[in-house]
């Protein structure tokens, strides 16, 4: 019984164990995500920012802005490897795939600012290129002051730039085949590059309504839900254990008590069973054959079964309560060895109990050899060994006997009375 409930005790503990160790790890993926998350969100704080300042500002910072955005973009590497691999983590599909969009617009956007700086750069480098061409040297140079022009403006879509660049490319014509060549290839790349520059706020307002920010909202919540139903998971399993860790105390406890209070003639030995079948055939045998089941005893004791002489000495000679005891032993006890033979296969139980019970009562009695026979036919029902038929057969004796030696005292006793 113990054992079983000491072990159903550590499959308890074992499931919290588990059970709080897989919340936890679902906390600790959570807090991770979530730290990565926060750490996107201000990385496109910083991003934004830039975009609010002026053109000229704005393009002079190109090169941070890409820097920037190679972050966000290993960022969101980080959280896709978190949310591949942790199963308990939270869910950031959407928020991936926003914060994809978000960088697909901001690098074209970077994209084409940093194209433009690299055009003013190589209009500068074939201006040098070109200084002894005077007239040359004067498209390159207007050409760069356009550039610049748009740049640095706050209107990004003034026509007077293109105007300049259109009638730059009408003189180019005047120039020889391969200079016109290239400038003229020149002027349609800076064209080009305006043109998408011109539309840069159209750009930045894309980039402004992206939902990224609403997505991370959205996770930010889910932590916050997750956490509490983690911590109230906690709860329930930590009390559903601890119940369940008192049921087995409690069970246990139980056991020990009903163990206490169970006499030791209550418990029934496992050979009771064969014994009642050996005794059952012993008894069908002797029946069969004419044989008396107290043939097997010895009956030519003479010696008194009931010791009166200790009973008158320990109740100081007081005959009123030794005829007292004498006469319930006989009305109680009469027969108890045939009662004993019969009870052994339809209860077992009480077979086993009277055998106690006679065996007490021969103490009590001073009838010692009544104890002794009572004391074996109850050690065999336990132990289930001896000859069941010749202890059942000497404790009919001996209990006829003292029942005989009890009736005859108390004759006696009526007529002094």
């Amino acid at each position: 019984m113990e054992g079983k409930s000491l072990k159903l005790a550590w499959c308890v503990v074992v499931i919290w164990i588990l059970g709080i160790a897989t919340l936890m790890f679902a906390y600790r993926s959570s807090v991770v995500t979530m730290s990565q998350v926060s750490e996107l969100s201000n990385s496109i704080d910083e991003i934004k920012y830039g975009m609010f300042q002026e053109p000229s500002y704005r393009t002079s910072q190109t090169q941070d802005q890409a820097l920037k955005l190679q972050v966000i973009h290993a960022l969101r590497l980080q959280m896709a490897a978190s949310y591949e691999q942790n199963w308990l983590t939270l869910d950031m599909g959407q928020l991936l795939y926003t914060t994809d969009r978000f960088i697909e617009q901001m690098k074209a956007f970077l994209d084409n600012e940093l194209e433009l700086v690299a055009l003013v750069d190589q209009i500068q480098a074939l201006r040098a290129k070109y200084q002894k061409d005077s007239q040359l040297s004067n498209y390159y140079a207007e050409l760069g002051m356009n550039v610049l022009a748009a740049l640095f403006s706050s209107n990004q879509s003034n026509p007077q730039v293109f105007r300049e660049i259109d009638q730059i490319y009408v003189q180019s014509e005047t120039l020889p085949k391969l200079q016109k060549k290239h400038l003229q290839h020149l002027l349609s790349k800076t064209s080009a590059l305006l043109s998408s520059y011109a539309q840069g706020n159209y750009a930045i307002e894309k980039i402004m309504d992206n939902s990224i920010y609403s997505q991370i909202a959205l996770v930010e919540n889910e932590f916050h839900s997750q956490q509490n139903q983690l911590v109230f998971g906690g709860l329930v399993l930590s009390g559903l254990c601890l119940l369940a860790l008192i049921g087995v105390n409690y069970r246990v406890a139980a056991g020990q008590a009903e163990q206490r209070t169970l006499e030791p003639e209550e418990q029934v030995p496992e050979h009771l069973d064969e014994q009642v079948s050996q005794y059952q055939d012993l008894e069908t045998a002797n029946k069969s054959e004419g044989i008396p089941l107290v043939n097997s005893a010895p009956t030519n004791n003479n010696e008194p079964e009931i010791d009166l002489d200790v009973m008158l000495e320990s109740l100081g000679n007081d005959h009123d309560s030794v005829c007292m005891l004498l006469q319930v032993f006989v009305d109680d006890h009469t027969g108890d060895a045939e009662k004993i033979a019969e009870m052994l296969h339809n209860s077992p139980e009480e077979a086993l109990r009277k055998a106690h019970s006679l065996k007490g009562v021969g103490g009590n009695l001073g009838a010692k050899r009544l104890r002794i026979a009572a004391g074996n036919v109850e050690q065999a029902l336990k132990e289930g060994s001896g000859s069941l038929t010749e202890l059942l057969a000497e404790l009919k004796v001996r209990l006829d006997k003292a029942i005989n030696e009890a009736q005859t005292f108390l004759s006696q006793q009526e007529k002094v009375d």
